[in-house]
């Protein structure tokens, strides 16, 4: 390692750690910041609009006006238990009601309606991008990615709660794995529940580290400890909790600084930092070099114990001329960032 890339890996930036004090947020600040990170810069709570004439469809008035108060509404709303009848009376008129009387007497279901009631009445939806269905967890802040049996197994409680509420005692004989699969499919098309590339990371952002106990918000006036928000977007938690008061003595003096120059030392740390922060905003990459046992093993080791082995992903170079070893680390990759 060079003085120039020690005078490069500089120019990226140097922040303070210091905890402070996590301020109260008021409701209907959450209500703001759900409609920002879902794409909506409208602000404040919708109202329910009149019905107008339609076009054939059961409370479709034909205006995008109407779609995208929907989609606002859905968006201000996905995670509070007191607005569960706004949202149902928000898909019914889009969608009609969740079951449809048949002429023999009996019932059918409105696969539309819960296509849309699955993201709607969670924080949850479709991604595009990466091809996968996600939903917030408050517990840990991060959205998870969920395989397509939890999707369809969330529909299949949503379906049997409305049909309980209606009287369909029945309705367990109606459901099935294709019915479902249906709906899930569904999902994909609804705009509503579905997004484009929801977890692009924009590099003039400042930097935020999802640690175990809140997200660490970095700036140049130092450094802040906020609670989890599904705002930040984020799929990757360090399960390590943040602490300013660590010093990690043992790493520097026992590992780091026996084998490295104090130059390099602070490399070290700084490309550390550069990998907690996601994206690689100074795009570089780092070699370690030396004589076996001098302690590069050690150190990857705990780079990984930090940022978490689900988190990384290993580019074994002896395959690169192989057809799938580019492919697993780029899917990999895509769905590791954010």
């Amino acid at each position: 390692m060079g003085k120039n890339d020690f005078t490069e890996m500089r120019q990226s930036g140097h922040y303070s750690m210091r905890e402070v004090p996590i301020p109260p947020r008021e409701e209907r600040e959450k209500a703001a910041a759900l409609q920002r990170h879902m794409g909506d810069d409208t602000q404040g709570t919708p109202q329910p609009r009149q019905k107008t004439a339609g076009t054939g469809i059961a409370g479709h008035d034909g205006t995008k006006k109407a779609d995208e108060e929907e989609q606002e509404f859905g968006a201000a709303c996905l995670t509070d238990p007191e607005v569960d009848s706004e949202i149902y009376h928000a898909i019914t008129r889009k969608f009609g009601p969740p079951f449809f009387n048949d002429r023999h007497g009996g019932y059918r279901l409105n696969q539309p309606f819960f296509a849309r009631l699955w993201g709607m009445k969670r924080l949850a939806f479709y991604d595009r991008a990466s091809e996968d269905y996600y939903a917030y967890n408050a517990e840990n802040g991060c959205f998870e990615r969920l395989r397509v049996e939890k999707v369809c197994w969330v529909i299949r409680d949503d379906i049997i709660t409305e049909a309980v509420k209606q009287g369909h005692n029945d309705i367990a004989a109606k459901l099935n794995v294709g019915l479902q699969r249906s709906i899930a499919d569904l999902i994909k098309t609804d705009n509503a529940v579905c997004k484009e590339d929801f977890f692009t990371i924009d590099h003039s952002s400042a930097p935020v580290i999802h640690v175990g106990n809140g997200m660490l918000c970095l700036s140049e006036n130092g450094s802040h400890l906020q609670p989890f928000d599904p705002k930040y977007k984020s799929r990757n938690q360090i399960a390590l909790s943040f602490n300013p008061h660590a010093p990690c003595k043992r790493f520097l003096k026992e590992l780091l600084q026996p084998m490295m120059l104090p130059e390099d030392v602070e490399l070290l740390q700084r490309y550390a930092g550069l990998i907690l922060i996601k994206g690689n905003r100074a795009q570089k990459i780092l070699l370690l070099t030396g004589k076996g046992g001098a302690g590069k093993g050690t150190v990857l080791g705990v780079f990984l114990r930090v940022i978490g082995r689900k988190n990384a992903v290993q580019l074994r170079v002896s395959k690169l001329n192989e057809r799938f070893e580019q492919v697993r680390v780029n899917w990999q990759i895509a769905r590791s960032r954010g």
